[in-house]
């Protein structure tokens, strides 16, 4: 799977339609280089990695893990706009959690919560 700014965004309006009622405003979106994260969440603003370093060869960018690392940054930015809350002093505090469990009860989507790429590939493997 390639990682595009393109691809983020037309995924951000599909998952913010099926998941999030089109409530979350537009932010911006960036594909980066990095090394030991999937996904950020800063100021209004999307980051998805284009190839994780670090990583297995086994443990490449699937559907289901580019699904979730998205999810899981659209959730910051919904509890820092819809929300209100600002997620720089508890990332995955109570806000954050609660909307975890809001979409794993409504769609079965469980939101993985602080997983390096090192640890992702582990249990892709298993």
């Amino acid at each position: 799977m390639k990682i595009t700014k393109e691809l983020i965004k037309n995924k951000f309006i599909e998952y913010n339609a099926l998941y999030f009622n089109n409530e979350l405003p537009v932010c911006k979106f960036s594909a980066y280089d990095t090394i030991d994260e999937l996904g950020l969440y800063t100021h209004n603003k999307i980051w998805i990695a284009k190839k994780p370093k670090n990583i297995s060869s086994t443990a490449k960018w699937t559907e289901e893990m580019f699904k979730n690392t998205l999810i899981h940054e659209m959730i910051h930015h919904y509890v820092s706009t819809i929300g209100n809350k600002k997620t720089f002093l508890s990332p995955h505090g109570l806000k954050f959690r609660l909307k975890c469990w809001e979409l794993k009860r409504k769609y079965g989507i469980n939101i993985e919560i602080g997983i390096a790429i090192k640890r992702y590939g582990e249990l892709k493997r298993k």
